[in-house]
């Protein structure tokens, strides 16, 4: 077979990788062939690649063509040892070394995946292995008490034992809570209207305010917000959940507080095509502020997993559920935990 490149077969053969890929001459770096892959991968058409040296090509990386010439005299494959960066992402690139045609080299520029996009990926593993762990211990407790109760009816053969009975029926209901509580999941906030954020904050706090403990609810509301186009029950369902949160980790004493604070947040400007004026996205922003027991640092990563709780009544749906409706409202929500302070952070679009 002639040394010289036979660049429809190479084409035919080589057009069907989806790695980008080289055929250079190893004694003049000359790029002899290149794939459409490549191509794509530098912004430039083969028709300025094809004869050009690498020198010119990667003449931004002197230590990967340092590399490649470190490598020349080799057999067999190598990997690069030090990665290429095109196009935001990292490369590794193995260098394949022809018996036949031993002029040639073949690199192949293989990406190197995003290691954020891996520990987000474990991350969400993680979390679904959690939530299904939780899922199945809820539903195992009812489901025993329910096979316990009915072991002993058949046992004492009691069918009017209304104990018994009133139990299996207590952790039936049990089980279709939990499922209840995992459509909530899937439904999207909508009926949507003007409301002042205020009276919905003021609402929930009704139920906190009228209490003879040490407690101490400080308002200080902005007068001058504008109203908001929310769900009125489902914001009333937030601050219900955050507001019992900060009450049952209050120690109640003379200097116990809830503080709630709510402002306006001017946000970043974005330009609209075809439009003149750039847009700025405000915001609503509220914040709670308790100075009850606190949050372990083990525990603040997890406070919005469903299922997720530290109170031995707790569903653990309640912050995750806090987390979709603000997300259904193109909010967002942040809990931190600091020198005594408990401070949750709400952003509302106006």
């Amino acid at each position: 077979m002639s040394e010289k490149i036979n660049e429809t077969y190479f084409k035919n053969l080589f057009e069907f990788f989806s790695e980008p890929l080289i055929i250079i001459n190893k004694f003049d770096l000359k790029v002899l062939y290149c794939n459409s892959e490549f191509q794509n991968l530098i912004s430039i058409s083969s028709k300025y690649i094809l004869n050009n040296s690498l020198e010119d090509i990667f003449s931004f990386d002197m230590f990967f063509l340092s590399n490649i010439k470190e490598i020349l005299n080799k057999q067999n494959s190598f990997i690069i040892k030090d990665r290429i960066k095109l196009k935001d992402s990292e490369y590794e690139v193995k260098c394949i070394f022809d018996d036949i045609h031993q002029k040639l080299m073949t690199l192949f520029f293989l990406r190197v995946p995003n290691e954020n996009k891996i520990n987000l990926v474990d991350k969400n593993i993680t979390f679904l292995n959690h939530s299904l762990a939780i899922l199945g211990h809820e539903i195992s407790n009812p489901i025993t008490t329910i096979k316990i109760a009915t072991d002993l009816i058949k046992k004492e053969k009691k069918l009017n034992d209304f104990e018994l009975l009133d139990i299996i029926k207590k952790e039936a209901d049990r089980i279709i809570n939990i499922f209840d509580n995992f459509q909530v999941f899937n439904n999207k906030v909508e009926n949507k209207q003007k409301e002042n954020i205020h009276e919905i904050i003021r609402y929930s706090l009704i139920k906190f305010s009228d209490t003879k403990r040490n407690l101490e609810i400080i308002e200080l509301f902005d007068p001058s917000l504008p109203f908001l186009n929310v769900n009125r029950d489902s914001l009333i369902q937030v601050f219900d959940n955050i507001l019992k949160n900060c009450y049952e980790s209050s120690s109640f004493t003379s200097s116990s507080f809830i503080k709630i604070i709510t402002s306006f947040k001017e946000g970043e400007s974005v330009k609209i095509p075809n439009i003149i004026e750039k847009k700025k996205n405000n915001y609503l922003n509220i914040k709670i502020i308790d100075n009850g027991k606190g949050i372990n640092e083990e525990i603040k990563d997890k406070l919005f997993f469903p299922f997720y709780t530290t109170k031995k009544k707790g569903s653990g749906i309640g912050l995750f559920i806090v987390k979709k409706i603000i997300n259904d409202h193109q909010g967002n929500i942040s809990i931190k935990s600091k020198n005594g302070l408990t401070e949750v952070v709400i952003n509302l679009p106006i």
